[in-house]
């Protein structure tokens, strides 16, 4: 390693030293409180990201079941009730 890359290095876990220090001191809120709220931010994008998910799949069904609309079936067949209370579980969790 020479010198310059070593001075590098030094500088960067000097950086991420004073860095994390500084982010400790100033913190607005208890590491609880960062913690709660990084998981209800991951769990607000997840189920974001799932409905649209789910949009996406009842806009391109026909598209997605090969053949289906060849065979002049406009749309799948209604859910059993034991499947629609499966689907509505799903949608819940």
């Amino acid at each position: 390693m020479n010198m310059m890359s070593g001075k590098m290095l030094l500088g960067i876990a000097v950086g991420l030293v004073a860095g994390t220090a500084i982010g400790i001191l100033f913190a607005p809120e208890s590491g609880v409180e960062t913690r709660k709220k990084l998981v209800k931010r991951a769990t607000d994008y997840a189920s974001g990201f799932k409905d649209r998910i789910g949009e996406w799949a009842e806009n391109n069904l026909l598209q997605l079941a090969p053949g289906n609309a060849r065979r002049g079936n406009s749309l799948p067949e209604p859910l059993s009730k034991s499947q629609q209370t499966k689907l509505e579980d799903m949608q819940t969790a």
